[in-house]
């Protein structure tokens, strides 16, 4: 099951946002695995921002993939990079992996059945942007390389900037 949502209406005007880090920040539990953020030396090949990211595991590797996005709105990336995970959580060069079918920014990406699915976000025609309500999806080989997109299920709406789970699967 691929469960999609957009973005939560914003809170009112009144209401108090709760800091995430600082004195006030919860306890950590040692006994949960932590996301660390380590700055390095791993460079983009193609600057961008509104772009869906994720990391795949396969036969004990891990990759990063970067899929669509956009430079600041000059042009919306079709292009899917790839950097693999090393010892100790630092990231090898980013390396283009593939194109998408067609440019997104905002969409999100999740892996589903040994698929690399690519929900929504906002494309580029000739006659302006639009909100997409497409899924494509390609299989992850074992070598962390992607096969043939396949055009999936439409979305209930068009979606930009929004969440997917992967639930039982």
């Amino acid at each position: 099951l691929l469960a999609c949502s957009p973005l939560p209406e914003p809170p009112d005007a009144g209401a108090q946002l709760l800091p995430d880090a600082g004195p006030s920040a919860p306890e950590v539990d040692a006994g949960v695995p932590q996301l660390v953020w380590r700055p390095g030396g791993a460079v983009l090949q193609q600057p961008r921002d509104h772009h869906a990211s994720l990391v795949v595991a396969r036969g004990g590797r891990a990759w990063l993939y970067v899929t669509g996005g956009t430079d600041g709105w000059a042009t919306l990336h079709d292009t899917i990079e790839r950097a693999e995970v090393l010892d100790g959580g630092s990231l090898g060069p980013f390396q283009q992996l593939g194109r998408l079918p067609q440019a997104r920014a905002g969409p999100t990406a999740v892996e589903l059945g040994g698929h690399l699915v690519v929900t929504g976000g906002l494309t580029e025609v000739p006659q302006g942007r639009y909100t997409l309500d497409t899924t494509t999806s390609a299989p992850i080989r074992d070598d962390g390389t992607l096969g043939d997109w396949v055009a999936g299920p439409r979305l209930p709406s068009a979606v930009m900037h929004h969440s997917c789970d992967v639930v039982g699967g």
